[in-house]
């Protein structure tokens, strides 16, 4: 309601907000329980140690326990669907949700051993549970920041900090506003502030979320096409926030960062280069029923007009030798006995 009437009580009391409190309230309960435990310990009277190590882990399991209901009315406020998260909508969330699922499992099994075996805590197993349990709850706090990409503030404000409107005023300005600040002989070329001011509030060019090695081996026309395609590709990113030109100057400064094009010699990195952007095999966009009882050359006849079937991919510029081996590649997916 705070998009519509910009009251900032409707901002903070958000739908998210009381199932959100449940959630951490949880987290803290463990957490205290954690502590607690860690410290028991150091405690040198053996019944006094057994008595709080129990306490502890009755805490413990409490937040634990607490957090089941509380993260089950908290994921129906996440913009994106869970289905969509585990089907690889945004890869590092499917990575996120797994490390979720099996370390809550470990550490429900370890803060069973303060409340049934006392006696047999000690500082390795504590720390066990403190590992484990950060381990749930920093991988929850990752899935949480993932679910409201491509936003900051949901439907009002993109991760690169432009809200809705400046759109509308980049469009009706012909470009970037920052673009009209460029100063050439910083050393910079106007492609890298393009980047600075577009991608580098999410990207690196070789770090964190680095763009170097997943565009290694991409021509600068395929670049561009997928500069044009943003919201579409896997990872939820907002629409480029520019014109073409500026989007060639930021193609031609991505592409520019090889000192000579890598060859992609086999099938599956032209897979992984040329449609893992966007698709997946059989999950999130799944090509295999797409392609179903398609020979080699029947999908070298597609390649060339998937832009035209389809508006939200980009052209295929790949080389004649990418193109046989991804459609060979394509072909292995299928038993010639299902045809």
């Amino acid at each position: 309601q705070w998009i519509e009437n910009g009251n900032i009580w409707s901002a903070f009391f958000n739908p998210g907000y009381f199932p959100s409190l449940m959630v951490r309230t949880a987290l803290c309960i463990s957490l205290a329980g954690i502590y607690a435990l860690l410290t028991s310990t150091f405690i040198r009277d053996k019944n006094s140690r057994k008595r709080i190590t129990r306490y502890s882990g009755f805490w413990i399991l409490a937040g634990a326990l607490l957090s089941i209901p509380s993260v089950y009315l908290y994921l129906p406020t996440f913009p994106i669907l869970l289905e969509e998260f585990i089907a690889g909508s945004v890869p590092t969330a499917v990575s996120a949700y797994q490390v979720i699922f099996w370390a809550s499992i470990i550490f429900m099994i370890l803060s069973l051993i303060p409340v049934l075996l006392p006696k047999y805590v000690n500082l390795g197993i504590a720390g066990l549970v403190l590992v484990y349990g950060i381990i749930v709850f920093g991988s929850g706090e990752w899935l949480r920041e993932t679910a409201r990409k491509p936003y900051i503030i949901y439907d009002h404000t993109y991760g690169n900090g432009l809200a809705l409107h400046d759109y509308d005023m980049i469009t009706a300005n012909g470009g970037l506003i920052i673009s009209s600040f460029y100063v050439g002989d910083e050393g910079r070329s106007q492609g890298e502030d393009v980047f600075r001011t577009a991608c580098r509030s999410c990207h690196t060019i070789d770090g964190y979320r680095g763009l170097k090695k997943p565009l290694e081996g991409l021509d600068n026309e395929f670049i561009h096409g997928l500069m044009e395609k943003l919201e579409n590709i896997k990872g939820k990113m907002p629409p480029f926030p520019g014109n073409t030109d500026e989007r060639n100057e930021l193609a031609n400064y991505l592409s520019g960062l090889y000192s000579e094009k890598k060859n992609l010699n086999s099938g599956s990195i032209v897979f992984t280069k040329r449609c893992g952007f966007c698709h997946t095999k059989n999950n999130y966009r799944g090509l295999y029923d797409f392609f179903y009882g398609q020979y080699s050359e029947d999908i070298l006849e597609i390649l060339p007009l998937l832009s035209d079937m389809i508006d939200k991919m980009p052209d295929w510029t790949g080389t004649d030798d990418e193109a046989g081996l991804l459609a060979d590649f394509m072909e292995e997916w299928y038993n010639e006995g299902n045809r």
